[in-house]
């Protein structure tokens, strides 16, 4: 791998992870998004634009993660699987155990304030979100400790973990016949197909990461069809046209549609910020700045939600929900919690360096 596509996927990811933020942000009746939300209480600009952003332009961001984990993760040379698990336990399964705590130990300290209580109840995160975190009893403990966890952004590194472990049967399947394997994993990814360690989205892309590695395909030059200008202004049409169907009448056939245009949305948006990436840096390395940025990628990620929640919801909370304060929440709790995230990873890295590096896996220590 060049020092320029190293870079690159470097600064590509920060993006997807802000990305990821802004996804979670979203801020009207329905805050979880789902890839066939519909939205039914009305439209205005600000819905639009909110969906539009957070399930739709911002929905590049987990293929890209995939494709990046698993093109990082084919192997370079032999190594005896041990040592593969060993060093996924350490990178993914360590991480995820810690910020599934300190999201129990966040949530458990502020449910002491009323005021911070009704936040968190308005933040509905799932199974027992009416219950403080004080009055769980083990059982539910475990459980929001080890499979549900209250950032529930680390479902990606739990399905990550087992596709890195799964790896070389992948690998394997990929040099017998990619093309049918690819095939069913695409089938999968289409349905939105879902199981607690595996889903299809993820699959697809992680296997397609292995395979661009494993054929040695060139990630600096586009393919002779790509047209950069004809791929973005097609990929923006699609996403305005599934965001106007979502505020449509709900229907059987409608979140069918959505599901689909989704999907088919994700490609392009794919092709266009990798390509476009090279249309804007015309081949220059990031600056100093952003690769020290970038470093901060995993602080984002494990602690962004439920801190987010937490921000957003307060301030909705003491400022009400009109169209205005949704929109300035909407941008202003994700561009603070962004920055909190960023100034909470330099302070770990300057003062506690073991820590930050147990907390992000290894990431960003470099």
């Amino acid at each position: 791998m060049t020092i320029y596509i190293s870079q690159k996927i470097k600064i590509v990811s920060l993006l997807a992870m802000c990305m990821v933020v802004f996804i979670h942000a979203y801020n009207h009746s329905v805050r979880y998004l789902e890839p066939s939300t519909m939205v039914t209480d009305g439209i205005s600009a600000n819905r639009y634009v909110q969906l539009l952003i957070s399930n739709g332009m911002a929905r590049w961001a987990i293929p890209m993660f995939f494709l990046i984990s698993g093109y990082l993760n084919y192997p370079v040379q032999p190594r005896p699987y041990a040592v593969l698990v060993r060093k996924r336990l350490l990178s993914l399964l360590v991480p995820y155990l810690l910020w599934s705590m300190l999201g129990l130990l966040l949530y458990r300290a502020v449910q002491h304030n009323e005021f911070l209580w009704q936040v968190t109840l308005k933040a509905d995160l799932g199974p027992f979100s009416d219950t403080r975190i004080a009055d769980y009893t083990a059982g539910q403990l475990l459980l929001r400790w080890l499979l549900l966890p209250l950032p529930f952004q680390l479902w990606f590194i739990r399905c990550l973990l087992v596709y890195c472990l799964l790896s070389p049967l992948l690998l394997k399947a990929l040099a017998r016949n990619a093309p049918v394997i690819l095939g069913i994993f695409g089938i999968l990814w289409l349905t939105g197909f879902w199981l607690h360690f595996i889903e299809g989205e993820g699959l697809l892309f992680f296997s397609l990461g292995l395979w661009l590695h494993q054929r040695q395909i060139n990630l600096e030059n586009p393919p002779a069809w790509f047209r950069l200008e004809w791929v973005a202004a097609g990929w923006l049409m699609l996403l305005l046209l599934k965001t106007a169907l979502a505020f449509g009448p709900y229907d059987v056939v409608r979140p069918a549609l959505e599901l689909i245009m989704y999907r088919v949305s994700q490609i392009p948006g794919v092709l266009v910020v990798w390509f476009g990436y090279d249309r804007l840096r015309r081949g220059r390395l990031p600056s100093a700045t952003w690769l020290r940025l970038s470093a901060f990628s995993f602080i984002i990620y494990g602690m962004h939600a439920p801190l987010l929640h937490i921000v957003s919801n307060g301030l909705l909370l003491h400022f009400g929900e009109s169209e205005p304060v949704l929109w300035w929440v909407y941008i202003g709790s994700s561009l603070a919690v962004i920055g909190a995230c960023t100034l909470a990873g330099t302070a770990l890295k300057a003062l506690v360096p073991s820590v930050f590096g147990i907390l992000t896996g290894g990431r960003g220590l470099g």
